[in-house]
């Protein structure tokens, strides 16, 4: 998920799995989508105008409690990118970035956990707000250090409990 800005910089929003829901608070509010969805590898796209949602959601209680923790978890995630973006340092937003990937679409594998989408480095850039160099710099150096793998696409976390204290501690 995608927004241009004013200025025609692109921001990546958030990357999503398999099965992931958009657009429900757009559907919940009644204003167009404020992003764009751009599939990074192939997928099948199921959509409802949002009348058939609201009504499915009216007739069944269930629908209505899984929406509902849908967009909680994505306000919590978003007020958790603000209080990153405000308060913490280059180091700590992209480890908690790659836990956020992680959590969304990763996949347990031999030596760790792998991101299971193609995740560039500019992606991964935008979502931090840092440069491409900066995250190049230090995805290279948590590679030498064991922490993550990286690959062509695709990173592999090698030892997420430090990534994890990296995220939320002023270790480096």
């Amino acid at each position: 998920m995608t927004q241009v800005n004013l200025d025609g910089a692109q921001t990546t929003l958030r990357i999503m799995g398999p099965g992931q829901i958009l657009g429900c608070v757009a559907v919940f509010q009644q204003f167009p989508y404020p992003a764009t969805a751009t599939a990074l590898e192939d997928v099948v796209l199921i959509s409802w105008r949002s009348s058939q949602i609201l009504e499915l959601m009216r007739e069944h209680r269930g629908i209505m409690e899984n929406m509902l923790r849908i967009v909680g978890a994505r306000a919590s995630e978003m007020v958790q990118r603000v209080v990153e973006m405000s308060g913490k340092r280059v180091e700590q937003r992209i480890a908690s970035a790659l836990l956020r990937l992680a959590d969304q679409a990763g996949s347990k594998a031999p030596d760790g956990i792998r991101i299971e989408f193609p995740v560039t480095r500019a992606d991964l850039a935008e979502m931090v707000g840092v440069t491409y160099f900066t995250i190049s710099r230090t995805l290279s150096k948590w590679q030498g250090q064991g922490l993550v793998k990286n690959g062509r696409q695709r990173i592999t976390i090698l030892a997420s409990q430090q990534l994890a204290r990296l995220a939320e501690n002023h270790e480096s």
